[in-house]
């Protein structure tokens, strides 16, 4: 039995996320940022008259921000039981994953910082991150996000 990821990198970090997490991907557009006070993620986007709320990983990553270029995309995912958006430097494919191939890292201890790290993923000699992407946010951006965005709402 397979899995499939789709695989994407940001900046020198090479990452997968489970394909049953993500809806689909799309061009980058232009976000509308969120102020720091506001408790909200990084920003949010209008797609197809919804507002899905964003997050850029090289902020997550502490990444140097870059320019948005051709290749930039948002890949749209389910976080905590809503849709989200997750910026990312470019795509690169959906592999298929045989269980041999993955390390599972719940058994080990890490900082809260790499509690995002589901585990690593060895697919033709690349070692790619597997996020677990409902930890991408902070304990107190859970709550918010479930709150806000109960349900992606439309805009008319």
């Amino acid at each position: 039995m397979t899995i499939q990821l789709v695989t994407f990198q940001v900046g020198n970090h090479h990452l997968a996320i489970p394909i049953d997490k993500v809806q689909e991907v799309i061009r980058y557009t232009p976000v509308m940022e969120s102020p720091e006070w506001s408790g909200l993620l990084h920003g949010i986007i209008h797609v197809r008259n919804i507002v899905i709320p964003v997050l850029d990983l090289r902020k997550v990553l502490a990444q140097d921000p870059i320019i948005n270029n051709k290749k930039t995309r948002i890949i749209i995912v389910e976080i905590l039981e809503r849709v989200a958006g997750l910026i990312v430097d470019y795509v690169n494919d959906i592999l298929p994953l045989f269980p041999e191939q993955i390390v599972h890292l719940s058994s080990i201890t890490w900082e809260k910082k790499t509690a995002i790290l589901a585990s690593i993923a060895n697919i033709d000699n690349q070692m790619y991150f597997v996020l677990d992407i409902d930890y991408l946010l902070r304990e107190n951006e859970q709550k918010l996000f479930k709150e806000i965005f109960d349900s992606s709402f439309n805009v008319q």
